[in-house]
């Protein structure tokens, strides 16, 4: 029973090891969504009419803070 145990641990502690890069990167990337819908529901509640749709998002995700104020920009404009 405990030699199960600890294959299991140890098999964990390797899937860890190789996937640490990749789930670093992808909780980076939820994160960064995370608050960029956030961003684009706080400026639409503001009066700014901005859709926080999954384009908007994905676009403020990728792009950061120039894409978010990029839309800002556009939405002024149009």
């Amino acid at each position: 029973m405990s030699e199960r145990i600890f294959l299991a641990a140890g098999i964990l502690c390797i899937l860890l090891v190789l996937f640490s890069g990749p789930l670093k990167w992808m909780l980076r990337l939820a994160v960064s969504a995370l608050i960029g819908g956030l961003l684009l529901l706080c400026l639409n509640r503001i009066g700014l009419p901005l859709g926080v749709n999954a384009i908007t998002v994905t676009w403020c995700t990728l792009l950061g803070l120039p894409g978010l104020s990029g839309l800002v920009v556009l939405c002024l404009l149009l």
